[in-house]
C-alpha cells in the first residue's frame, strides 16, 4: 500500500474509530474509501463492455475530426431559404420584434446549451457517479459515452450545414432590417440555418441524462431522477424556442435538431452498451472462472467433484 493510502486509511481509522465500538456503526467502509450513510457505490456491468475500447476510441475521434471539419468548411452551393409547413407561421408569432432582443434570446440560448452539455459530464459523471457514489469506472465509462455521443452529434449536424446550406430566417432582412456589411449578412455563417446544432446537443444532454439515469439509478432515487430527466428535457425545448424566438433558426431546423439529437443520445449508449444486461445482474468475479476440485469420504475411498 502506497504512503498517499496509508495516510488516508490512518485518518479515517483516527476519525471513525469511536463509531467502530458500536455494534451497529452507521458507516460503511469500502476499501480505503469511506462511504456516508445510505450512499452505496455503484457498479459497471461487465455485460456492458467498456467504452474505452479501441473501436470505440475511433469511432469517437473520426466523429470529433467530422465535427471540425463540418464546422470549418463553408456551405456548398448557393442555397435555399423559405418556409417548411408552418415555419413561417411559427416565426411571426415567436420571434422578438427588436434586433437587441434577439441577439439576447441567442445569448440565453448559448447559456442553456453550456449548461445542459456540462450537466451529463461535469453533475452526473464526476460529481455523482465519481465523487458521491465513489465509483471511478463508472463515470470513466460515462464519459466516454458522453464524448461520443456529442461528436456524432454534432459531426451530423456540421456535416448536415455544410451540405445543405439553408439561409437563415433572419437573412430576408439583410440590406433593410439589418445591414448588409454585417458578419450575420455576409459571413458564411448565413447559410448554417439547416438544423439547429443548439437544439441537437442540447437533446443530446438531455437524453444522456435521462438513458443514464435510468440505467444507472444514480440518485437513488428514481422519482428525482425523473424530476431531473424531463427538467433537461425542458431545458432543451426551451433552448430550440429561444433559437426561433432569435430569428436563426426555423421550426422545422428546431425539430430535426431535437429528433436527431434525441436519437444520437439514446441510440449510442443503448447500441453499444445498455442494451447487454441490466444494472442488478450481479458483477462477475474472477471466482466463477476458477476451476474448483473438492474430495469428500465414500465407503472405502473418496469422490471427487468440481467445476472446470
Amino acid at each position: 500500500m502506497s504512503r498517499p493510502r496509508l495516510f488516508v486509511a490512518f485518518v479515517v481509522c483516527t476519525v471513525h474509530a469511536p463509531a467502530w465500538a458500536d455494534p451497529t456503526p452507521p458507516v460503511t467502509l469500502a476499501p480505503s474509501l469511506a462511504v456516508e450513510p445510505g450512499v452505496q457505490p455503484i457498479h459497471w456491468n461487465p455485460a456492458w463492455g467498456t467504452a474505452v475500447r479501441w473501436p470505440e476510441l475511433v469511432f469517437t475521434g473520426v466523429a470529433i475530426g467530422a465535427a471540425i471539419a463540418g464546422q470549418a468548411i463553408p456551405p456548398i452551393g448557393t442555397g435555399w431559404r423559405g418556409s417548411i409547413g408552418f415555419d413561417e407561421d411559427v416565426r411571426s408569432a415567436v420571434r422578438l420584434d427588436s434586433e437587441p432582443e434577439r441577439r439576447l434570446a441567442r445569448d440565453y440560448s448559448d447559456v442553456l446549451l453550456t449548461s445542459l452539455v456540462g450537466f451529463p459530464i461535469i453533475m452526473d459523471a464526476m460529481v455523482v457517479a465519481g465523487w458521491a457514489r465513489q465509483s471511478s469506472d463508472v463515470a470513466k465509462e460515462m464519459l466516454m459515452m458522453d464524448a461520443e455521443v456529442f461528436a456524432v452529434t454534432m459531426a451530423i449536424q456540421g456535416l448536415t450545414n455544410t451540405l445543405v446550406h439553408r439561409e437563415r430566417p433572419y437573412v430576408v432582412g439583410c440590406g433593410t432590417e439589418l445591414p448588409a456589411n454585417t458578419q450575420d449578412c455576409d459571413g458564411s455563417t448565413r447559410g448554417r440555418s439547416f438544423f439547429s446544432g443548439h437544439t441537437a446537443a442540447s437533446f443530446a444532454a438531455a437524453a444522456l441524462i435521462c438513458t443514464h439515469q435510468f440505467n444507472l439509478d444514480l440518485y437513488q432515487n428514481p422519482e428525482m431522477g425523473g424530476v431531473v430527466c424531463a427538467s433537461s428535457f425542458l431545458l432543451a425545448g426551451t433552448t430550440g424556442a429561444l433559437r426561433i424566438a432569435g430569428d436563426v433558426h426555423n421550426l422545422s431546423d428546431v425539430l430535426v435538431g431535437a429528433a436527431v439529437g434525441t436519437l444520437v443520445g439514446f441510440g449510442l449508449p443503448w447500441f453499444f452498451h445498455y442494451r447487454h444486461g441490466d444494472i442488478d445482474d450481479p458483477p462477475e468475479t474472477s471466482a466463477s472462472t476458477e476451476p474448483t476440485l473438492r474430495l469428500s469420504p465414500m465407503g472405502l475411498g473418496l469422490s471427487a467433484s468440481g467445476s472446470f
